[in-house]
């Protein structure tokens, strides 16, 4: 078991929710897939989830599967594509010219 899966292990050990290793395997590669680089605040995440969802249960493979589809996916899909984020500009003047060209009497 690596250092990461220990993390997550040990998280949920000391909030009193026991997982067997495909549930922190399946942890793990949630983990891996959405970026999440701290064990302590999956956990965190799972246990805010399961109480307002699933009246506190225990991570379970279906549970989990809930959990990315409400918590990750839904998420991703609401932040705007890069492509959709609106890009400001100055704007373009034509005819124009340097402003040291323009007013060449003072220093810049």
């Amino acid at each position: 078991m690596g250092d990461f899966e220990k993390k997550l292990q040990t998280s949920f050990e000391e909030l009193g929710v026991s997982c067997d290793n495909k549930i922190i395997l399946k942890c793990l590669e949630m983990c891996k897939k959405y970026n999440i680089t701290d064990a302590e605040e999956f956990v965190d995440t799972w246990m805010a989830y399961a109480v307002s969802n699933l009246q506190g249960e225990n991570p379970t493979l279906v549970n989990l599967a809930k959990f990315e589809r409400e918590e990750f996916i839904k998420k991703a899909k609401e932040r705007p594509k890069v492509s959709e984020i609106p890009i400001k500009s100055s704007p373009i003047i034509y005819g124009g010219c340097n402003i040291k060209e323009r007013y060449p009497f003072i220093s810049f």
